[in-house]
């Protein structure tokens, strides 16, 4: 009579633990969605469709199917080992399918942030590839040696509880925590890069602090994940992959988020100078003029019809002054950064530190909030 008491115990905590793992995840996910939806209104669904957007989209919503899936053959009270087999597993590849992509989006930025440089672009996607083939060969070993049942063999509470699986799974969490280091410190020797030449502007101080912070986030969360799954025992290994999946599809979400606010904040209050500069007269207009004489421009390509052109501002006629790149759209105006515009000793326009030839287009250093991603 003790020891079914104490089974029994045993199984309603086992029951209480795997609940309340489930349904933090899930709930980690609503919470976020309801404090950004609106931003996610405005600033992603209405905006043109591109593979930021995508990828935005699937990182998002990935999660809640997983969840779903989980959360349904768990708390069905008839479910049987096999429907909880097959959910668990279709629910694990949603997991990995979530965090990939979450890493994908990470690198992107990255590379976007070091100006789309070509070969930081090729080390970063070998680099990505290099680190999701063997989390997907893992990860596969992992849902293969999960078996299911009840907690206690003579209680049939719910078939839908791991009872036992391997520690593949924080091979998994090494990989990710080794992407993400090597991220982390692109992000740092950029924000110093940045920080020495004096182009901290808003947008970019934004993107390198974010970065960064989340980084670091993403990290730490990886960390204790990789310690736990080493240190629980093999029944519990599995709740590490929905807090994981919901920590990593919240913050990605939120940096896409994050950036194309402030770039939306800077386009209204461009479009506000720009409308009150229309008002003054004549006389108390700045003059902006092309840079060389010479617009640098870029047609077609989205649906917005984008241009992209380099402005000369001088003030009162000086001949000094400072160049800024402008992304102005038939709709509305993008962004700008400072920049500045000269030329080399062979006479090539330069514009930043890339080098341009007068009739390039401006695709290698476009600085769509977009593209920041």
């Amino acid at each position: 009579m003790a020891g079914s008491l104490e089974d029994y115990i045993r199984a309603l905590e086992h029951r209480q633990i795997v609940d309340i793992v489930y349904i933090v995840s899930a709930a980690i996910l609503l919470y976020d969605l309801i404090l950004t939806l609106h931003l996610e209104i405005s600033l992603v669904w209405f905006s043109r469709w591109n593979y930021t957007k995508v990828l935005y989209l699937l990182t998002r919503y990935i999660p809640f199917a997983a969840n779903g899936l989980i959360l349904y053959s768990h708390l069905s009270s008839g479910a049987s080992a096999t429907i909880c087999s097959n959910s668990f597993h279709a629910a694990g590849w949603l997991y990995l399918a979530g965090l990939d992509l979450a890493e994908v989006i990470l690198a992107i930025r990255t590379w976007a942030c070091w100006g789309r440089n070509k070969w930081v672009g090729i080390g970063l996607a070998l680099w990505t590839l290099c680190c999701q083939v063997p989390s997907v060969i893992f990860w596969y070993k992992f849902l293969a040696s999960l078996r299911f049942g009840s907690p206690v063999a003579s209680m049939q509470l719910n078939n839908c509880f791991v009872v036992d699986s391997n520690r593949f799974l924080w091979v998994d969490w090494l990989v990710f925590l080794l992407g993400e280091g090597v991220a982390l410190i692109l992000m740092v020797i950029f924000a110093y890069r940045t920080s020495r030449e004096g182009n901290n502007t808003p947008l970019v101080k934004l993107i390198y602090r974010d970065g960064i912070i989340f980084y670091v986030y993403l990290f730490c969360v990886t960390s204790i994940n990789i310690s736990l799954t080493l240190t629980l025992d093999n029944a519990f290994v599995a709740l590490v992959s929905p807090v994981q999946s919901a920590i990593h599809s919240v913050l990605t979400t939120r940096i896409i988020l994050n950036i194309r606010e402030a770039a939306s904040r800077r386009r209204d209050d461009f479009s506000s100078d720009l409308h009150l500069s229309e008002t003054n007269s004549h006389a108390s207009r700045p003059r902006m003029d092309f840079a060389e004489n010479q617009a640098l421009t870029r047609s077609g390509g989205d649906q917005e019809g984008d241009r992209f052109r380099y402005l000369e501002r001088y003030d009162g006629g000086s001949s000094m002054g400072r160049s800024e790149m402008m992304s102005i759209s038939t709709r509305t105006v993008v962004s700008h950064v400072t920049l500045p515009v000269t030329r080399d000793a062979r006479g090539k326009k330069v514009v930043g530190r890339t080098e341009l030839d007068d009739d390039d287009d401006l695709d290698s250093i476009r600085t769509s909030p977009e593209d920041w991603v």
